[in-house]
């Protein structure tokens, strides 16, 4: 019997093992990246008229090296350092991560206006994440 009782404990153990608890961070495989460092922004963007969520808005941060004003909008995403797209809450998630810096913005929204945010979004090395740096993001619909 103290025989079954170890394999059923063994066997348990083993079954917990393969199946961890889910997490907000999975466990790293062989082979994965390391996880990015850096502060995670947030945002959430409105209609600047009715003051309703925007979905499927795309909030970009540009690379250091572009500038605001003069880049083309279908190019926008080999522009970006960091991005994310709005949910039907009008709440995105930019990813990757970014380093301390200052860094301009670029919002666009399906029938909306870009929003251009030139040295925007300033981050330091005691931001926290996540970071809301702004209340809302307003796009004038077209």
């Amino acid at each position: 019997m103290g025989e079954d009782l170890v394999a059923k404990s063994l066997i348990l153990l083993l079954a917990a093992c393969a199946h961890p608890v889910a997490s907000k961070h999975p466990p790293l495989l062989p082979g994965d990246p390391p996880p990015a460092t850096g502060v995670v922004v947030v945002a959430h963007v409105f209609e600047l008229q009715s003051d309703a969520p925007i979905a499927n808005a795309r909030v970009v941060v540009l690379k250091p090296e572009v500038n605001p004003y003069a880049f083309d909008l279908a190019n926008l995403d080999a522009l970006a350092l960091s991005k994310g797209f709005t949910d039907a809450a009008g709440d995105a998630t930019l990813q990757p991560p970014l380093a301390p810096g200052i860094y301009s913005t670029v919002t666009t929204g399906p029938d909306h206006d870009p929003n251009i945010g030139e040295n925007a979004l300033s981050i330091t090395s005691a931001t926290t994440s996540p970071y809301d740096p702004w209340e809302k993001i307003r796009l004038k619909r077209r």
